[in-house]
C-alpha cells in the first residue's frame, strides 16, 4: 500500500511586495496591512529628508512574501527643535561683593581739610556658555552684572556648561525634545 499526501498549499497566499518608499507612514501601513502583511515601524532622524515619509523597507519591492509576514519600514522624523534661554546672575553666582568706597581726610597745603573718596574698580570676568559643541556666548562682564541672557535653538540632548574665567561653574544635560526651556543660573545652583 502506498499512501500519497497532497498538499493543498499554504493557508497564506503569496503577496507581491509593493514599494512604499516616499509614502507617508500612514499610507504605507494601510497599503501593507491591506495585503495582510504585518508592519513594524522604526524611526530615524535626518534633517535632509521630509518628515513622516518612509525612507526604506526590509522586503524588496517586487519580491514575493506570504500573508502574515512582517515587513519593517523606516520612517523619517525631523528632529524636534526648541529654544533654551540661559540667564546668568554673575554677581550671585560668584558671590561677588562690591568694593567699598574709601574716604580719606587730608589737609592741603593751605590748611584746608580735603575729603577724598576712592572707589576700587569692579572686577571683570569672562563668561562662556556652551551648549554641546557650540559656544553660544563668550564675553567679559563686570562682576556686578545680574542679567546676562542668551538663547539657543537646537535638538536632541546636549550638555549645558557655564564657565567663569575658564572654570566650570554650572553644567547640566538639557533635553531639547521637551520644548522651550529657561534656566536661571545663580548662587542657588
Amino acid at each position: 500500500v502506498v499512501q500519497i499526501r497532497v498538499s493543498k498549499g499554504s493557508a497564506y497566499k503569496d503577496v507581491d511586495v509593493p514599494s512604499v518608499i516616499n509614502d507617508t507612514e500612514s499610507n504605507a501601513v494601510n497599503t501593507l496591512n491591506a495585503l495582510k502583511l504585518l508592519v513594524k515601524v522604526n524611526y530615524e532622524e535626518d534633517s535632509n529628508k521630509s518628515d513622516g515619509v518612509v525612507t526604506s523597507q526590509s522586503l524588496t519591492p517586487g519580491s514575493t512574501a506570504k500573508e502574515g509576514d512582517t515587513i519593517t519600514i523606516v520612517v523619517n522624523k525631523q528632529p524636534v527643535k526648541s529654544t533654551l534661554t540661559v540667564k546668568v546672575n554673575l554677581k550671585s553666582l560668584m558671590n561677588y561683593t562690591e568694593p567699598k568706597t574709601v574716604v580719606t581726610n587730608s589737609v592741603d597745603e593751605y590748611g584746608n581739610e580735603v575729603i577724598t573718596e576712592t572707589t576700587a574698580e569692579i572686577d571683570k570676568a569672562t563668561v562662556v556658555i556652551e551648549v554641546g559643541e557650540d559656544t553660544i556666548l563668550s564675553e567679559s562682564y563686570l562682576m556686578t552684572k545680574t542679567d546676562i541672557s542668551k538663547s539657543w535653538t537646537s535638538s536632541n540632548v546636549k550638555e549645558l556648561k557655564v564657565k567663569v574665567n575658564g572654570v566650570t561653574k554650572y553644567h547640566q544635560q538639557v533635553d531639547f525634545n521637551k520644548g522651550d526651556q529657561t534656566i536661571t543660573i545663580d548662587s542657588s545652583n
